[in-house]
């Protein structure tokens, strides 16, 4: 997560998000919107997904192995 950039409350909405805190509390806990946090943890989603598949495509030789490797890590968080 410390690769992640943006606004610091941004950022503390994600990890508050992470931790499994609902929308009303990190908008209580941020002073943003809470439809500000939604939009906020869907952005800091996208780029950690990037720097989850920069980091497996470092790791692999083609395509379809990347394709395999995202796939095979996405079932684990599920």
């Amino acid at each position: 997560l410390t690769k992640l950039q943006g606004d610091p409350a941004h950022l503390q909405a994600f990890t508050l998000y992470v931790a499994g805190t609902d929308y009303s509390t990190i908008s209580q806990k941020t002073g943003l919107s809470e439809s500000a946090a939604k939009t906020a943890v869907h952005r800091l989603k996208g780029q950690l997904r990037d720097i989850i598949v920069g980091h497996i495509r470092d790791t692999v030789s083609s395509e379809a192995d990347l394709e395999a490797e995202v796939a095979e890590f996405m079932s684990l968080l599920s």
